[in-house]
């Protein structure tokens, strides 16, 4: 039997170094993939392009909120590599590598071998961790600095030497949500204080809390105030809409289930759930702190959502929690695999092998390779500027103008070649005087996404009600018209208009951020909002 034990071992550690592999370049694949910008980073990227490097530490044009730290880092990157998708996605695929190293040492030194394996195939193959492995905002850069976090604090028995701090210190300028971690650091090295009496874990409390605490100055600094009351309306889901105590704890038990449901994509959430809570029970037993270390920012976070200071809604924002929760799974399996009852052990081996099942089946559930399917405005461009003719104008739905603003001056568009529609909430005049103007072209090009927008559909049907006839497209991910304009005047009623851009927004937001696609973000003019 223990020579068996040995070779299972061998295996799994051959498996992680497999699994790692193949992380590696899934990601790296991804990456060279190229996909196009989708709306928030290329909204950030514009920011990054024509912002000085002192402003980025002052509240950013729409709405995007990113620590100093890789603002600095991707302003820098671009200073010296260009504005390339490339270099705008650099620190986030870099960060993924890190993150999967970091995975794997952490599988390797603390955990069980199977147990281990799991959390790495976890990592190493989940679609959602490779699309943000691929994307200029700062979610894979969280997550990387809340794993830094939990490695560095999880190894206890370890004062925090000079490069840990640093390495701990840098998280706090790299993520605003690692403060939770950084919290829950503070508090499991509290715990182990009082368990063994060492003031060097006081030191270290101290350390993390103080780093914690610049995270939220921080954020708070850089973020406007009505930037934080349009983001407390755009994230309305991630809080709890009910006062009652149990319609609040049914809403926070969806949520933390959504954890693994609708933000990691795994079948059976509440299963998970369940798994997690186990989980941090059975490490709870052997090791308080590191309990803590896993559980407490789950609570901070339920704790601030229902304060409505940070939405725990499934998606992006929760990303910095998978790698606690996916520890918290694996360190519970470890701990069931060592008890001593045969009937434990075997259940422990059946949920490794479960969980590695499940890892393996939402991976195959994704398309392979990862190129990350979105709407494709570069194939419209090239064929616009193709067939370009003097009088010749491109009219941009409001939905569209982040990534147009972003691409068309590679394809040699300047500002006279077109329009952005204005944005169609309660806004019907100025976009009925944007079709009327630029029907008097010869040729309009309308750019459309795959899924039409409600703005896109009520130009597209007013053009042809003015004479314009539709005589080139093209199709899949990248979707455009060509309009002929007769000049002809127009005959019949015109198409009917969604109450959508005939009333007034009951909502001032929903023109903002991303949706003004030429904001500033000048004090002044968020006052004259």
């Amino acid at each position: 039997m223990p020579q068996l034990e040995r070779t299972a071992d061998r295996v799994a550690q051959h498996c992680t170094t497999l699994l790692l592999f193949v992380g590696l370049v899934w990601r790296l694949s991804a990456y060279l993939g190229n996909p196009v910008l989708y709306t928030d980073e290329a909204a950030l990227a514009r920011t990054l392009m024509t912002r000085p490097v002192a402003t980025l530490l002052e509240p950013l044009d729409f709405v995007q909120v990113v620590a100093p730290g890789l603002l600095l880092l991707q302003k820098g990157i671009l200073a010296l590599a260009g504005s390339s998708e490339y270099a705008l996605r650099w620190p986030a695929l870099c960060a993924s590598f890190i993150t999967l190293i970091v995975g794997t040492r952490i599988a390797r030194t603390i955990l069980a071998p199977w147990p281990g394996v799991a959390f790495v195939l976890l990592l190493a193959l989940s679609p959602v961790l490779v699309t943000y492995a691929v994307s200029a905002k700062p979610y894979s850069v969280d997550l990387m600095a809340s794993l830094i976090v939990l490695w560095s604090e999880i190894r206890t028995n370890d004062d925090a030497g000079t490069t840990r701090r640093w390495m701990v210190g840098l998280t706090a300028v790299l993520s605003f949500s690692v403060a939770f971690v950084l919290l829950a650091a503070a508090a499991a090295r509290l715990v182990l204080a009082q368990r063994r009496g060492d003031s060097r874990d006081l030191r270290v409390a101290s350390l993390l809390a103080s780093a914690a605490l610049v995270s939220i100055a921080l954020s708070r600094l850089l973020t406007s105030t009505t930037d934080l009351e349009y983001l407390q309306w755009f994230w309305t889901g991630g809080f709890p809409s009910s006062s009652g105590v149990a319609e609040t704890a049914i809403w926070i038990g969806r949520a933390l289930a959504g954890l693994f449901g609708q933000t990691m994509q795994y079948r059976g959430a509440w299963a998970w759930l369940a798994l997690l809570v186990v989980g941090i029970a059975a490490v709870g037993r052997r090791s308080p702190e590191r309990a803590v270390l896993l559980a407490l920012p789950i609570v901070l976070v339920v704790v601030a959502s229902v304060l409505r200071f940070y939405p725990l809604e499934a998606g992006r924002t929760q990303l910095f929690l998978v790698p606690g929760a996916l520890l918290g799974v694996a360190s519970g399996l470890a701990v069931l695999g060592d008890l001593k009852q045969p009937a434990l052990r075997t259940m422990s081996h059946v949920a490794v092998g479960l969980v590695m099942l499940a890892g393996v089946q939402t991976a195959l559930r994704s398309d392979l390779p990862p190129i990350v399917v979105r709407e494709d405005m570069r194939p419209f461009l090239a064929a616009v500027r193709r067939e370009w003719q003097e009088a010749d104008h491109v009219l941009v739905p409001n939905r569209e103008s982040q990534v147009f603003l972003y691409y068309a001056p590679r394809y040699g568009f300047r500002a006279s070649d077109y329009t952005l529609a204005a944005c169609p909430n309660g806004r019907w005049p100025q976009l009925s005087a944007q079709i009327v103007e630029a029907s008097r072209r010869s040729r309009v090009w309308l750019a459309l996404p795959a899924a039409e927008s409600v703005d896109g559909a009520v130009i597209r049907r007013h053009l042809a009600w003015r004479g314009g006839r539709p005589s080139s497209a093209l199709s899949g991910r990248s979707y455009g018209l060509r309009f002929e304009m007769s000049g002809e005047p127009p005959l019949g009623d015109p198409p009917a208009v969604p109450d959508l851009l005939v009333r007034p927004a009951a909502v001032p937001w929903q023109c903002y951020g991303v949706f003004d696609p030429l904001a500033s973000s000048d004090p002044e003019r968020h006052a004259e909002r």
